[in-house]
């Protein structure tokens, strides 16, 4: 089962790595922020433009459950 740092994860190595997904996404985010998101969580902002840069292999509700997930949409 995938937990939100496996996706974080999964979405570096689809796109070279932790310093290439802050490249992707930035002027918005530097690298320091994307490594931080390792210790805490991708925030919600921020999970389409992950999902984006990864041509949608890693999505926000993988990124972000809490947010994105199932039960939040039927709302």
């Amino acid at each position: 089962m995938s937990t939100p740092r496996t996706a974080l994860e999964r979405a570096a190595k689809s796109v070279g790595g932790f310093a290439a997904l802050a490249d992707l996404l930035n002027p918005k985010v530097s690298r320091q922020a994307v490594y931080k998101w390792l210790e805490t969580r991708v925030p919600p902002k921020r999970c389409a433009d992950v999902e984006r840069v990864t041509n949608g292999k890693v999505k926000r509700e993988e990124l972000r459950p809490d947010v994105f997930g199932r039960s939040q949409r039927a709302a």
